[in-house]
């Protein structure tokens, strides 16, 4: 299991590389070829296209669930194989669908609420979110076939179609930027057909095909992924919304300070992917080791994993602000950057970041074994104080204040998903470890940023300083 476990943890880890590199490279083609607003639009446009995964409902975990609920000694039925992913590839369609529906209204709606942002061409702003949401829609559309992947430890396929398919879209996105010239919109709306070549590449890995089971058992699976969906979709839909909300908010009350922290989020973010890409490498192991009713090794697991991934996190975002400057310079050439503004943007973000990642091994554990009505109950913490403290404070004291707020919110997530894992899944003496464990990673979180904040002479915007 362990060989297996390195495996699945490096392909994922080579997929969140794929993906945070895949961003950077984008950002890097739009600030070359513009000018600051258009590098303030493109920020705008990639933040709210981070929406459309939220649509897919993490079909991939409950298609996961579903098939390990029927291995034994590790053979999965082909009957059973074909019913989940017939199912599932019906509730994708419905899915993207409605991701289509949406993009339309957000390419009308776009334009409205960001007038600073789309400057002196609303029509080609909104065209251009409308149109790179449509193309992030992909996701979903792979999620059942994904799902299929992994619970066979097939991760490396997910990230050898996902390199392709980010590569053919880079491509074009710069070959009609660069050397075109054509419009943001134009160029994303052309980049996105290479995003949906995704799919069908996934597809054709799987066993058979994933529609035309038909019968009562993909029926009966009809109803068992929508009834997941109701905690899974939950689940993975607030675990990403507060990172997905974050820069079109900031953008909403003060597109002056966004560039500077959307190029601070790629960067934070890119980190967040390769730790969350080996987190999610444990769903299989996970799902066994709670299938098979070995709560004891499973804590063991979420322990180990939880400081391990915190460590490296720390570690990296250490070295990243070490060279901030000339990594921002190299990544995005002449365009202009408050670098201080920046560098406080980086620290805020890692350290809500760092303090959501605590719980990230444990929701994973909690996902897999739990009961629908906690995993629900887990999922609702930090989106509760998001909406009830961090969004007050952004219109009160700005964007700094919200994404302290945003802080809070995931610290108190964090905590209350290892207080309800320890509860109702892993019940066992040993998890006490952990609850003591993701408390100490809380606090030298908070010990280290705000040391660096201090650092650093942090200001609000109203002119209070953690001054030295």
């Amino acid at each position: 299991m362990l060989r297996r476990a390195l495996t699945n943890a490096t392909a994922n880890f080579a997929t969140g590389v794929v993906v945070a590199v895949f961003q950077l490279v984008m950002t890097a083609i739009v600030a070359r070829v513009g000018d600051s607003q258009m590098l303030l639009a493109w920020s705008v446009v990639a933040s709210v296209a981070g929406l459309a995964p939220l649509l897919a409902c993490n079909l991939s975990s409950i298609v996961a669930r579903r098939l390990a609920s029927a291995d034994r000694d590790g053979l999965i039925g082909a009957s059973h194989q074909a019913a989940v992913l017939a199912a599932a590839n019906g509730v994708s369609a419905s899915l993207t669908l409605a991701g289509g529906i949406i993009a339309i209204g957000l390419a009308v709606v776009a334009p409205l609420l960001y007038p600073r942002v789309a400057g002196a061409d609303p029509l080609s702003f909104g065209f251009a979110v409308g149109a790179y949401f449509v193309g992030s829609c992909w996701i979903i559309a792979a999620q059942p076939a994904q799902g299929w992947l992994v619970i066979m430890h097939k991760n490396w396929v997910i990230t050898v179609v996902n390199a392709a398919v980010r590569v053919v879209t880079a491509a074009l996105v710069a070959t009609l930027l660069l050397w075109l010239r054509c419009a943001l919109g134009l160029a994303l709306a052309v980049g996105s057909v290479g995003l949906w070549l995704g799919p069908r590449l996934l597809r054709r890995m799987l066993p058979m095909s994933p529609t035309g089971a038909g019968g009562d058992e993909e029926r009966r699976e009809r109803a068992q992924i929508y009834g997941l969906i109701r905690s899974f979709g939950i689940w993975g839909a607030t675990s990403a919304a507060t990172q997905a909300v974050t820069i079109p908010v900031v953008a909403l009350v003060a597109p002056q300070v966004a560039t500077s922290m959307f190029v601070a989020f790629v960067l934070v973010t890119t980190i967040v992917g390769a730790i969350v890409a080996l987190g999610n490498a444990l769903i299989a192991p996970l799902a066994r080791l709670l299938g098979q009713g070995l709560q004891m090794r499973a804590t063991a697991v979420v322990l180990r994993a939880t400081v391990a991934l915190w460590v490296i996190y720390a570690a990296t975002v250490m070295l990243v602000l070490a060279f901030l400057k000339p990594i921002t310079h190299l990544w995005l050439g002449s365009q202009v950057i408050d670098l201080p503004l920046l560098r406080i943007c980086f620290l805020m973000l890692s350290l809500q970041h760092s303090l959501r990642n605590i719980g990230l091994v444990s929701s994973v554990a909690l996902a897999m074994g739990a009961a629908s009505r906690t995993i629900v109950l887990s999922s609702l913490i930090e989106p509760g104080l998001t909406v009830t403290v961090a969004l007050p404070l952004v219109v009160l004291a700005g964007p700094f204040a919200f994404i302290a707020g945003l802080a809070v919110a995931g610290l108190a997530g964090s905590l209350g998903i290892v207080y309800l894992l320890r509860r109702d899944t892993l019940p066992q003496r040993n998890s006490v470890s952990l609850v003591y464990a993701s408390g100490v990673l809380g606090a030298g979180s908070l010990a280290i940023w705000l040391a660096l904040l201090w650092k650093f002479n942090f200001q609000w915007p109203a002119g209070i300083a953690l001054a030295h």
